[in-house]
């Protein structure tokens, strides 16, 4: 009889219909939609199963297996309800992870939930398996109360994973290893973690991943409430801790397409946030193209909707990078933000916090570049047209090459302290109304010192207020001086106690050459060789290598026959 019974079991037809009746019996008592096409099981618990299907509470798929192959440890505990494996062996698995819209639970906790008996600790549905090797199988996630609907799609999934367990709601396990496509395009070539499911966090812990580019390893978690997948970028809370990493722009892309091409970074940080709202905190990057960054970084709204407006906070130990370097990072953010003046600077370091967003900046910082060091606290506005951009606050420069940056040959080094209050960041389009002190400036080969000024300079026109204390020039000013065209135009008030020309190299025919006294001007010129207009001056004196000249009042004129180029 019992070998009978033993022949019996080993006719597919008669283990076919024991699976179709052990998977009714379990349709019937806990309420699921669980079909089987083929099985055979051996009298040593080896199980094989064909065309496996799982449906969920609105006749979806939830599970389907072309191919299983297991075996069972425990067959009491199996009517029980409890599934206890040794190895699972799996071709073509299709996973569909699904959040009905208007529902608190997805398909996989219904599921579940049928096998649950209520208690806290421990519930009547439990699954088991030593080992798990999938081969050409497809994860799917969607979110039926989202517009995109498909929050991840994996395919071609070839994973082995090691003491796999579910127990009631939760699943945790060990991947040890595992290669897969991104349904946008991402081929992910290793990916080894331990990994933990519930209704309110999912884990990643010691995450090792790999692309054919990348390379990731870190700790993740998602913190949330079931109904947060709703709103899963502004709701779903990612806790990552990068220990390492070199990651590709390239591959990034795939999920953010405004990062430039062909950067590669090397990263570590702890990022905590949800997708539109995440602080990086002790961030250290650095790329292949000369930039670094250290320190903490705020990022609102990457992914925000027209009302979600983007902005940026960083506060930075170091920032070292390039004009050409930091625009092809970002080229529609920071490419089109950014003062092509910037191109000047050469390699910058940066330290100090900025706030951006697409119209305005808000800095508190100190620079150091290849035209010199500049210290800035401004608010700045209009950034969309950044060469015409508003700003308002303080800047120091210490030996910064002003002329360079300006385009003017006259204008060398600028030491200065200044309240600033204009626009432009161009020759033609700067029109700024500053007050200050300046120590330094290099002007017409000479260095000025002693300098205080309350003007305004425009294209390049300046206007204003000025007093200077030199050893040189003992003067003050109030006046205009335009730079603008090919010769320059003065008309300006001005007394002066004390003026050594030779000195200033604005007379260079006499080795002495002093001028004391008041001047009003119209005049036109480079230089006191082609200089020509109206000039009143009263109680002079000039003295030059021969003697000393005084002078009560009077005009000058000076004119040529010929002015090949009008004022």
């Amino acid at each position: 009889m019992v070998l009978v019974f033993g022949i019996l079991l080993t006719i597919p037809a008669v283990q076919t219909r024991i699976g179709q009746y052990a998977t009714n019996e379990i349709n019937i008592a806990y309420g699921t939609d669980i079909t089987i096409e083929q099985a055979s099981v051996t009298v040593f618990g080896g199980v094989k199963l064909k065309k496996v299907l799982v449906r969920d509470h609105h006749q979806d798929t939830l599970f389907f297996i072309n191919r299983l192959k297991t075996n069972i440890l425990d067959f009491n505990r199996l009517t029980n309800g409890d599934l206890l494996f040794g190895n699972i062996k799996a071709d073509d698995l299709l996973f569909k992870l699904k959040q009905y819209k208007g529902e608190k639970d997805n398909n996989l906790d219904r599921f579940v939930a049928a096998f649950d008996d209520g208690s806290t600790s421990s519930g009547k549905f439990l699954m088991t398996a030593q080992t798990i090797e999938l081969a050409n199988s497809r994860f799917i996630m969607i979110d039926e109360n989202i517009e995109s609907k498909k929050i991840l799609d994996f395919l071609n999934i070839n994973a082995q994973v090691n003491n796999f367990k579910i127990l009631g709601t939760s699943v945790t396990t060990a991947i040890s290893n595992m290669n897969f496509k991104d349904f946008r395009g991402l081929q992910v070539t290793k990916l080894k973690t331990n990994f933990t499911y519930t209704k309110d966090n999912i884990l990643l812990q010691k995450l090792d991943l790999a692309t054919k580019a990348s390379t990731l390893k870190a700790d993740v978690a998602m913190r949330y409430n079931r109904e947060d997948f709703s709103n899963f970028l502004n709701k779903v809370i990612f806790d990552v801790n990068v220990t390492s990493a070199t990651i590709t722009s390239n591959d990034i892309r795939y999920f953010y397409e405004e990062l430039g091409e062909n950067h590669t970074f090397q990263l570590k940080t702890n990022l905590l946030g949800t997708l539109n709202d995440f602080r990086t905190k002790n961030l250290n990057l650095v790329d292949n193209h000369d930039t670094k960054i250290i320190g903490d970084l705020h990022f609102k709204n990457i992914f925000g909707n027209e009302k979600q407006l983007f902005s940026l906070d960083g506060n930075f130990e170091n920032l070292t990078s390039n004009y050409e370097d930091l625009a092809a990072l970002l080229p529609n953010l920071l490419g089109k933000t950014l003062p092509t003046s910037l191109k000047k600077l050469g390699q910058f370091s940066v330290i100090g916090s900025t706030t951006v967003t697409t119209t305005t900046i808000d800095t508190d910082l100190f620079m150091s570049s290849s035209l010199g060091n500049l210290q800035a606290d401004l608010v700045m506005s209009n950034i969309q047209n950044i060469d015409n951009a508003t700003y308002k606050g303080k800047i120091i420069l210490d030996n910064f090459n002003v002329g360079s940056m300006l385009n003017q040959k006259e204008v060398g080094y600028v030491s200065m302290n200044a309240d600033v209050d204009g626009k432009g960041f161009t020759l033609k389009l700067i029109d700024t109304k500053f007050k200050g002190s300046v120590t330094k400036l290099q002007f017409m080969n000479y260095n000025y010192t002693g300098i205080l000024v309350d003007g305004n300079f425009k294209k390049p026109i300046f206007k204003g207020k000025v007093n200077i204390n030199d050893p040189n020039l003992f003067m003050e000013f109030d006046g205009l001086v335009d730079i603008s065209k090919k010769e320059n135009v003065y008309k300006f008030d001005t007394k002066i106690d004390y003026a050594n020309l030779t000195a200033l190299q604005l007379v260079k025919m006499d080795s002495v050459s002093i001028f004391k006294g008041k001047i009003y001007t119209n005049l036109v010129g480079n230089s006191l060789n082609n200089l020509y207009g109206d000039v009143l001056i009263e109680e002079t004196s000039y003295q030059n290598p021969r003697d000393i000249y005084y002078f009560d009042n009077f005009k000058l004129n000076s004119s040529f026959d010929q002015i090949k180029n009008e004022p």
